[in-house]
């Protein structure tokens, strides 16, 4: 891989470290720098998609989600499509889409974003139906929708479960972009084994990612609370 390409490797690292320690100043100004800075022509997509996932990021972390999906999807209806991973703008925009659906409370608009989400998640799997993140982004949205709207723990497990095996045989880390989400699937999927009381299945997977990272504060947290519940 040539160095522009390690370049947003970094780029995915930097972003983690600043999820991990919930620093949303961080995530902004991190933002604010990267989308202004100037790269050749062939990876300006990335760029947008980058700048996009920082969005993203921030409204998973809470704060002015709505502000956060609104700008990503606009930044990402200039790029996604545009090449051969496509799926990869496509997973972004039905995340972007389903958190505006959430944070919105007009009607209307909440069941426009709703059903982009799903649309473009379907698009997604149409381009790859082996892309890892596809799974695991769809399945946090039904770990995390109502149940009125479609929401299912049953179907977020499923879809969890199909991420992490896609990850396992994925390419190296070194070897692609983007390349984030194995240890969120494998972090997600233990708290969904968790919901139903899988003692067994939770530590399993949150132990193996503690193998990825040991210091993986998010992990830690989470075993110290599987071995709290499955105790009580």
């Amino acid at each position: 891989m040539n160095q522009q390409m390690h370049r947003f490797l970094d780029i995915e690292a930097q972003i983690w470290q600043l999820k991990m320690q919930h620093d949303a100043d961080g995530l902004k100004q991190f933002f604010t720098a990267f989308v202004e800075e100037q790269m050749p022509e062939q990876l300006k997509h990335w760029q947008i998609y980058y700048g996009a996932f920082v969005l993203l990021t921030l409204s998973q972390l809470g704060g002015d989600s709505k502000t956060h999906s609104q700008q990503a999807i606009t930044l990402l209806k200039d790029a996604h499509g545009i090449e051969d991973n496509s799926d990869e703008f496509y997973n972004l925009l039905a995340c972007c889409s389903g958190h505006l659906a959430a944070a919105t409370s007009e009607p209307i608009a909440k069941a426009r974003a709703g059903m982009t989400s799903d649309k473009s998640f379907k698009i997604a799997l149409e381009i790859n139906p082996n892309n890892p993140r596809t799974y695991l982004l769809q399945g946090l949205s039904f770990m995390n929708k109502p149940r009125l709207v479609g929401g299912s723990k049953k179907k977020a497990l499923t879809l969890l479960t199909k991420s992490v095996e896609l990850f396992e045989t994925a390419l190296p880390v070194t070897e692609q972009i983007p390349s984030w989400g194995h240890l969120d699937a494998l972090y997600w999927l233990s708290n969904c084994h968790l919901f139903f009381n899988h003692f067994k299945e939770a530590s399993q997977y949150v132990d193996q990612a503690l193998h990825m990272d040991a210091r993986f504060n998010w992990g830690l947290s989470l075993k110290q609370k599987i071995e709290l519940k499955s105790a009580s």
